[in-house]
C-alpha cells in the first residue's frame, strides 16, 4: 500500500508544471541540496552565547523578577487568607450577636409575661380590696339607714299617736 501511495505522489508530481516544480524544489537547491539543518561551528557559538546571556541575566533579571512575583503571590495569598479569616470571624460574631439577640428577646418576653401576671395579680388584689371596701361601706350605710329608719318609725309612731289623739279630740269633742 505504501508503494501505491508513492507511485500516486510521483504521478501527481509529474503532472505539475515546471514553474510549480521549481517552487517546490527551490529550498533544496538553495541550500546546496544538503540537509536544511547544518550543524557547524556557529551552532556552538550560538549555544555558548545563549548560555552566557542566560547566566548573566539570571541573577540580574530573572531571579529578582521571580522573587517579586513570589512575594506578590504570597501577599495576595496572605491577604486572601486574612480576608477569609476576617469573613469567618465576622460570621461568627454575627451568629453570636443573633444568638444574644434571640436570648434577650426570650428574656424580655418572659419578663413581660411575669410583669403581666404580677399586674394581673395586683389588679385582682386591688379589685378585691375595693370590693371589700365597697361592701363594708355598703353594710355601714345599710346599718345607718336601718337605724335611721327605726328612728323615723319610732318618731312616726309617736307622732302618729299624738296625731291620732289630736284627730280624735277634734272629731270627738270632750264632754
Amino acid at each position: 500500500m505504501a508503494h501505491q501511495s508513492t507511485d500516486i505522489a510521483l504521478d501527481l508530481l509529474g503532472k505539475l508544471s515546471p514553474e510549480a516544480m521549481d517552487i517546490i524544489t527551490m529550498p533544496a537547491r538553495t541550500m546546496g541540496g544538503g540537509n536544511p539543518l547544518d550543524f557547524d561551528k556557529s551552532l556552538v557559538i550560538y549555544l555558548v552565547l545563549f548560555l552566557a546571556v542566560f547566566f548573566i541575566l539570571k541573577p540580574l533579571l530573572f531571579d529578582p523578577y521571580l522573587k517579586v512575583r513570589e512575594a506578590r503571590q504570597a501577599g495576595i495569598g496572605g491577604s486572601r487568607d486574612e480576608a477569609q479569616a476576617l469573613q469567618a470571624q465576622a460570621e461568627e460574631k454575627l451568629k453570636a450577636y443573633e444568638e444574644g439577640l434571640k436570648v434577650a428577646r426570650q428574656e424580655a418576653a418572659e419578663r413581660r409575661e411575669a410583669l403581666k401576671r404580677e399586674g394581673q395579680g395586683k389588679e385582682e388584689e386591688l379589685l378585691k380590696a375595693a370590693a371589700d371596701k365597697a361592701e363594708a361601706k355598703l353594710k355601714e350605710h345599710r346599718a345607718k339607714m336601718a337605724t335611721q329608719v327605726e328612728e323615723a318609725r319610732g318618731q312616726l309612731k309617736d307622732q302618729a299617736g299624738k296625731l291620732a289623739g289630736a284627730i280624735t279630740d277634734q272629731l270627738l269633742p270632750s264632754a
